[in-house]
């Protein structure tokens, strides 16, 4: 039989559990390079529309300290007068392998940046790319599509920033020491389902009951 010195303990487990299990997610805005210093003033970002023209993706590096679920990724992008072919193109969000984008985790749908457009941001929300702690890149390319557009250069620098480009296979990623892509992502902090927070505390609670059993 339980003594109540465990009886307590395991029904304070149980309720410890529900009330972390219950917690809302914090939401965070875990990079924010600022507005862009000097709109329409950057790195070009080209497509290499099927391999027929020469490509520039740009990424850049952030890290962080615990789980969270990106729900928002955004870039200032602006077309200049020697830029003016409409296009689209994709955010992409790779692991970090030995300080370059290394395997791709997530990507976005194709966004659409029409002919001449003024400076201005552009996001993808709706997102849930969960991932821990450690260091990623967020890229920005664009599609097979003949774009060519400036991504303004940010306010603040993030930790590195690498760029792919060339006539070559896109996916050759090489360090940039400039060119820094204005970003911004948006998330919560990632926090278990309720149901796996109890099933955690059942196993805990069940073993427990087993040693005390064993015990007696």
């Amino acid at each position: 039989m339980l003594n109540m010195p465990f009886r307590a303990l395991t029904q304070a487990l149980f309720a410890t559990g529900l009330v972390l299990a219950m917690l809302p997610a914090q939401a965070a805005l875990i990079v924010d390079t600022g507005e862009p210093y000097a709109p329409g003033f950057g790195s070009a970002l080209s497509g290499d529309n099927g391999g027929l023209q020469y490509h520039q993706y740009l990424a850049g590096q952030f890290s962080i300290t615990q789980a969270y679920t990106l729900q928002e990724v955004s870039t200032h992008l602006q077309f200049n007068s020697s830029f003016t072919t409409a296009g689209s193109f994709s955010f992409k969000l790779y692991a970090d392998a030995a300080g370059l984008p290394g395997t791709m985790l997530f990507e976005t749908a194709h966004l659409s940046v029409p002919t001449g457009a003024a400076g201005a941001w552009y996001s993808a929300s709706g997102l849930s790319w969960t991932v821990g702690p450690g260091s990623y890149w967020l890229a920005i390319e664009a599609n097979k599509s003949p774009i060519s557009i400036i991504a303004s250069s940010a306010g603040h620098s993030m930790q590195a920033n690498a760029f792919d480009a060339g006539w070559d296979k896109p996916g050759v990623w090489e360090v940039s020491p400039s060119g820094d892509p204005s970003i911004r992502i948006d998330a919560v902090t990632a926090v278990p389902e309720p149901a796996s927070t109890l099933l955690l505390l059942c196993g805990i609670g069940a073993l427990g009951l087993r040693t005390r059993r064993r015990q007696g």
